[in-house]
């Protein structure tokens, strides 16, 4: 797990203030429902290794922060890694995600408060299919359910 100082921690938590701030102004899916992370995964379709870093705030408080080595994409086979551990209580968290050594200011974001549903799965993608873009790091999601059921049976 990466450890994170309290300088970091304040930044992060004032980008994601600032990010919050930014969604009032504008039409949001709001709802009822607050959401729960079923599975936070990454694929690296990058033939060189990276490390991921995510942190997850609640309130702009940080509850999960780790990181995962991620080997290359190789021979026709993506790398990949999961993440583990992670709140899977419902909450309206912002994920925060890094790869390497990619300044705080250009985190990727993920809003779980946008989306009234009850199950939330990520997966992070590093660079594309076709690797136009070896080390863009993008956030995917899926509503599916059954990703919730199956976190659920391996607790």
């Amino acid at each position: 797990m990466v450890s994170l100082t309290r300088r970091e921690a304040l930044r992060l938590g004032g980008v994601a203030l600032t990010g919050g701030l930014a969604g009032c102004t504008a039409d949001s899916k709001e709802s009822s429902q607050v959401p729960r992370l079923g599975e936070l995964d990454v694929l690296n379709y990058d033939p060189t290794p990276h490390t991921v870093h995510v942190v997850l705030l609640d309130d702009s408080e940080p509850v999960y922060w780790a990181s995962e080595d991620v080997p290359p994409a190789k021979n026709g086979e993506l790398g990949g890694a999961e993440f583990v551990d992670f709140p899977t209580e419902p909450g309206a968290y912002v994920l925060h995600v890094r790869a390497d050594d990619q300044p705080t200011s250009e985190w990727e974001q993920f809003d779980f408060g946008e989306y009234g549903v009850d199950c939330l799965g990520i997966q992070i993608k590093i660079g594309h299919v076709d690797q136009t873009a070896a080390s863009d790091v993008s956030i995917w999601k899926t509503t599916n359910a059954r990703v919730c059921e199956t976190a659920d049976s391996t607790e």
